[in-house]
């Protein structure tokens, strides 16, 4: 009889699980691992599977998991089967059974079918009788069953022995993907592959913008000659081409802008579509090469089964391009002087102006036309700029929390309350030779806020170092 270190191998269980083994029922299943395990309730958890998948997996698994939830008495208190399916080279682990005090490891090798059985660290190999019942706990017929076992093959036992403990000790040795991480990697290429295309997309049709620089500079032409004719405050004009008096162009104008802005807002329009023509063609070859390698990787996981998908997976990470970005990058870390950077909820990007200075560099410089502009109303104080990119205005609880570090940040104390005004950036304009932190504001808005202690220490915890 060969000896094997079962304390081990049952200490090894036992950590793995968290339970004891105690019994395995249920008729014979070919090819077939068939383990039962009995622990108080909660056991039977998606983390328990994982485990079991993991372990398994390793030595190369095709598992499936079957729950059967016994009713709790003395004996079990509630517990669960779980099968598995395994092949091995030149023979077929048919079944395990785990008893109270002993371990069966059903063997089909090219002799025939027999029982190798672990008890009291012993390991002998029997011929099974036909019906055999597999109580609970080894009784004598189970032991005169063991001792009158024929021996088997020295190499037979010890590639037994091998592959169980590697089956049950290597938990933690390897890493492998489970099935859960296995599909929120996909789903997050699916993710991926939604973003990478409405880019494309978003892409496409900035180019059939940057295609108006032409018709731009046509209607800054017909503007140039006829601008005495523009009046103040229009916001569409119809004007006849002087080179042509059988047609007409209409032209969008800004309300708040002069004639004169109008017109040169015009160029500078079509001069940025033609210098940005180049660049945005060249981001569209990247995009759509990445949608299609995302795409063909999506379509190679088809099919596969965990490992060989995980490995495409670690494969696909690192042939995919990495300079091309599908959300926005952020702006440099170097603010202006005086300038300060906060995070909000969500880590939406805040800037503050502490002096005077700042303020007008955040308004001419940093602001962008959907950004939030806020300050204290009728006093001096710091401007603050809320990065948004959306036309739907921010939740009423960032406006709040963003008002209350406005009031803050213009002298207000703890339990002060305040009136902030608010409006898009574009409604935010610096006139020319007014003091520093001077602007017009149109469209605002006003919230009461009063400046707490709690939403203050968020703030402090979430800024930048």
């Amino acid at each position: 009889m060969q000896a094997i270190d079962y304390t081990a191998l049952a200490a090894t269980l036992s950590g793995l699980t968290g339970a004891r083994v105690q019994q395995v029922r249920g008729p014979d299943i070919p090819g077939v691992i068939q383990l039962q395990l009995y622990r108080p309730s909660g056991f039977d958890t998606p983390d328990c599977r994982r485990l079991w998948l993991d372990v398994w997996a390793r030595q190369g698994v095709a598992a499936i998991w079957r729950t059967e939830i016994k009713r709790p008495n003395r004996a079990n208190q509630g517990g669960f089967v779980m099968h598995l399916r395994k092949h091995l080279a030149g023979s077929r682990l048919t079944e395990v059974r785990a008893l109270a005090n002993g371990l069966a490891l059903g063997w089909q090798n090219p002799v025939g079918t027999h029982w190798l059985v672990a008890y009291d660290n012993q390991l002998t190999w029997c011929a099974p009788k036909p019906k055999i019942a597999w109580p609970g706990r080894v009784n004598p017929g189970m032991m005169e069953l063991i001792e009158s076992a024929p021996s088997a093959p020295q190499q037979a036992i010890c590639s037994a022995r091998s592959d169980l403990e590697k089956a049950l000790s290597s938990r933690f040795s390897q890493t492998t993907v489970s099935s859960t991480a296995l599909q929120q990697a996909r789903r997050s290429l699916r993710t991926k592959i939604r973003r990478v295309r409405r880019l494309v997309e978003a892409i496409e049709g900035d180019l059939q913008q940057a295609g108006r620089s032409d018709e731009l500079r046509h209607q800054g032409e017909v503007l140039k000659s006829q601008l005495h004719k523009v009046p103040s405050g229009a916001e569409l004009i119809e004007l006849q081409v002087p080179w042509n008096p059988t047609t007409k162009v209409t032209i969008e104008l800004k309300r708040a802008l002069s004639p004169a802005e109008n017109l040169a807002r015009l160029f500078r329009r079509a001069r940025g579509f033609e210098q940005h023509r180049t660049h945005l063609q060249r981001r569209r070859d990247e995009a759509r090469t990445q949608l299609q390698q995302l795409t063909e990787l999506r379509d190679r996981l088809v099919g596969l089964d965990e490992q060989s998908a995980a490995a495409l997976l670690h494969v696909g990470s690192e042939s995919r391009p990495s300079q091309l970005s599908t959300a926005p990058k952020r702006r440099s870390q170097n603010l202006p002087k005086g300038v300060q950077r906060w995070l909000a909820d969500g880590d939406l990007e805040v800037l503050l102006g502490r002096n005077g200075s700042a303020n007008d560099t955040i308004v001419t410089r940093l602001a962008r036309g959907k950004d939030i502009w806020m300050h204290v109303r009728d006093k001096p104080g710091a401007h603050l700029l809320l990065r948004w990119s959306h036309e739907r205005s921010p939740p009423s609880d960032l406006i709040v929390s963003c008002a209350v570090l406005c009031a803050w940040a213009s002298g207000g104390k703890i339990g002060h309350r305040v009136d902030v005004m608010w409006t898009r950036c574009r409604h935010v304009r610096k006139a020319k030779g007014a003091a520093p932190g001077k602007v017009y504001v149109s469209g605002e808005k006003s919230i009461l806020v009063d400046i707490d202690k709690r939403t203050m220490e968020a703030w402090k915890r979430r800024r930048p170092s």
